[in-house]
């Protein structure tokens, strides 16, 4: 019987198929069993390497997305820093309450669209109190909407490799159906000989081989 089942992963699924089909290709009785599972194979290890690359994508978008958000945080730092020198380091004074009204760390909390709206409060909060300290920082609304745009390509790859995910496994299931209809259609070609059935999935010969001493040391296949 097939040693995989609807938990089994997509490789553990490739690789008893590929057994399978070397096993089936021998005999003209089986021969013709080959053909959906390689059909089935193809379609799987095609799904496989889609959801891959779209995981690879997300991966390189986070990548992004932290520096995206690093950068932002570094020069918010900086523009408090001169706010505090502005205000001789006097957080109870005005500019510096109108600029950062629930403080630094609060702004540096946030994410995405949140910090954007926030920094953009506070440089309308500098450019009242300092002109010349708000055109020093005027990068900093800009790397804010970096920063959100770049959050927002990551959520939409990482969703799109979330689908690509949900479509391998349908077609992963598809590929152990198959192979558990081979089965069935096998014990039809070979009545009452299970044993001869079970030579056609890996897991079952491969303990047999262990049983006799063949193969000693390789390990079991998951």
């Amino acid at each position: 019987m097939p040693a995989v089942n609807e938990h089994s992963g997509t490789l553990a699924v490739i690789g008893e198929a590929t057994f399978h089909l070397g096993a089936v290709s021998r005999s003209r009785l089986t021969l013709s069993l080959a053909g959906p599972v390689r059909t089935a194979v193809r379609e799987l290890k095609d799904a496989h390497r889609h959801t891959e690359d779209l995981g690879d994508v997300a991966s390189e978008k986070f990548g992004a997305l932290v520096i995206a958000d690093l950068d932002v945080d570094d020069r918010a730092r900086l523009l408090e820093l001169d706010m505090l020198r502005l205000v001789d380091k006097d957080r109870t004074r005005a500019e510096y309450r109108a600029a950062f009204p629930k403080g630094l760390v609060h702004i540096l909390a946030l994410r995405g669209k949140a910090e954007e709206t926030e920094l953009k409060a506070t440089m309308k909060a500098v450019r009242a109190a300092s002109p010349e300290l708000a055109r020093r920082y005027a990068d900093v609304p800009v790397l804010a909407a970096a920063a959100t745009a770049a959050e927002n390509e990551w959520r939409e790859a990482e969703a799109a490799a979330g689908r690509a995910f949900v479509a391998e496994r349908i077609v992963r299931l598809d590929l152990v159906r198959q192979l558990q209809k081979n089965e069935g259609a096998l014990l039809v070609v070979f009545p009452g000989k299970r044993a001869r059935v079970r030579s056609f999935f890996r897991t079952a010969t491969s303990r047999r081989r262990r049983k006799s001493g063949s193969g000693a040391g390789t390990p079991e296949t998951p």
